[in-house]
């Protein structure tokens, strides 16, 4: 199956994939050894990804242009390469040699999804190909090191570019389904800790949910409802944790 087949597919098939994916992270969290030490070391490489995907997609603006300035200076896949170190963090965080397949899952979905958006670019922007033939694909020491010695890599940055682009609104998505996740192992006797660890995550969720309500731009296609739902979803898990479920519930 060609690439363009594979995109087709996932199209098609959209639905399909996502209630996969979900059996997969039900699975995924079942085989899971979640400790104190994998969420000090995984959370943090997830939070970087994520971060690399905010910067990224503040920089572009989608369809319009050839973006060769801040992390597109570096590499030309900087949203994937977020992406895979996320998921990096993840396999870190669920502390399971199976996880690896997580990595490798976002590997060849970006891998395929990179494929199909650069022979659009091709055909769209001319100029790209000699984009292509100066930056790699994924950072390398030498393309990092070449972006901060032209200072392309500080570039530009907008924050509401990454709501035109849909970041803030999957930024707060996937804290909700990390947190959620968390919960879901919490009540399955699979993680041991304190409630008031989970009630700061919640709490941050809270304040991330409501910064990026307040900052929310007119004009903007994504609802902004969806942060008062993520608010609303950190004040009941905060709240769920008060309840003293039986303990064979």
């Amino acid at each position: 199956m060609g690439l363009k087949q594979l995109d087709k597919f996932r199209r098609k098939y959209r639905l399909l994939i996502i209630f996969g994916l979900f059996a997969l992270c039900l699975i995924c969290l079942e085989l899971s050894n979640v400790a104190k030490t994998s969420i000090i070391y995984g959370v943090p490489v997830i939070v970087v990804g994520m971060l690399i995907r905010l910067w990224t997609n503040g920089t572009i603006v989608k369809s319009k242009e050839v973006c060769n300035v801040g992390p597109y200076s570096i590499c030309r896949h900087p949203m994937y390469f977020g992406t895979i170190v996320a998921s990096f963090g993840v396999a870190v965080l669920m502390n399971q040699i199976f996880f690896t397949v997580i990595i490798l899952l976002a590997f060849i979905i970006s891998f395929v999804r990179a494929k199909s958006e650069e022979s659009k670019l091709i055909e769209r922007f001319p100029e790209y190909n000699d984009y292509k033939s100066k930056v790699p694909a994924l950072p390398t020491p030498v393309s990092l090191a070449r972006s901060i010695g032209s200072g392309s890599v500080i570039g530009r940055w907008s924050l509401r570019l990454s709501y035109e682009n849909g970041e803030v609104t999957r930024l707060n998505l996937y804290y909700l389904i990390l947190v959620i996740s968390l919960m879901y192992l919490k009540f399955r006797e699979k993680l041991a800790l304190n409630n008031l660890y989970f009630h700061v995550t919640f709490l941050m969720f809270l304040v991330v949910s409501a910064l990026s309500f307040l900052l929310y731009a007119k004009g903007i296609k994504h609802p902004r409802y969806f942060f008062v739902v993520c608010m609303i979803c950190a004040c009941i898990g905060s709240f769920v944790l008060t309840i003293d479920f039986p303990a064979n519930l």
